[in-house]
């Protein structure tokens, strides 16, 4: 809730989300009795880019224990995203987490030696090696690891349902439970991971929806800070 009075609910829709009409609902508890309001919106479709590259093999097929441990780390973090929501620990508009536009967006189709890939579920940014990487907003750390695909990662919980992912960084400077505020350097751009070349993998879901990171950006949340 703003100074104005105003209220502001963060609702998303999955990159993979099915195409219609859905409402949406509100339910505002305070100290009274609770205010209910919905609306309905139009899911439209979306047509994203697709790229066909030319990749080392082992980039495209995995051995056997390589698809277990990868699938066993997916599962954790889909539990993860899916944790109890906390009140938002953020205030004000979202900010980049390194300078420049991205060279790879947000669901892009891959097609890898000519086999298809899951779309891109977040946005790439090039950078040099040991680019500073700040958080776009307060949060608290949710998870440090070196995960298969993502290489160092670090996972912000911005409460709300709300968490960031920044992936194959060559240097992680926070710990697991840390409280950050926005700007502040949550490690450095690396190349660790199933990748070719140094460069951040920025990610956001909100309650364990895939959404554009940069969406995050062009959201006015400075005109609800309290």
């Amino acid at each position: 809730k703003a100074k104005s009075g105003a209220f502001a609910a963060l609702a998303a829709f999955d990159l993979d989300a099915a195409t219609g009409p859905v409402r949406l609902e509100l339910e505002l508890a305070g100290d009274g009795a609770p205010h209910f309001w919905s609306t309905e919106v139009l899911v439209e479709a979306k047509a994203y880019p697709i790229k066909h590259l030319k990749v080392d093999e082992k980039f495209v097929t995995l051995d056997q224990a390589a698809e277990d441990r990868a699938e066993l780390e997916s599962q954790r973090l889909q539990r993860l995203f899916a944790e109890d929501r906390s009140p938002p620990l953020f205030a004000g508009r979202f900010k980049s987490p390194i300078p420049g536009a991205p060279s790879a967006r947000f669901g892009e189709r891959r097609v890898f030696n000519d086999v298809p890939k899951m779309p891109h579920s977040g946005a790439d940014l090039s950078a040099g090696q040991g680019t500073p990487v700040r958080a776009p907003a307060d949060g608290r750390v949710a998870l440090v690891e070196d995960l298969f695909f993502a290489g160092k990662t670090v996972i912000l919980d911005h409460g709300s349902g709300l968490y960031t992912l920044y992936a194959h960084l060559s240097q992680v400077d926070v710990t697991h439970g840390e409280r950050l505020r926005v700007g502040q350097c949550l490690g450095r751009v690396g190349a660790t991971g199933r990748v070719t070349g140094p460069h951040l993998h920025w990610a956001a879901k909100l309650r364990g929806s895939r959404v554009d990171p940069f969406s995050l950006i062009a959201l006015p949340l400075d005109r609800y800070q309290p």
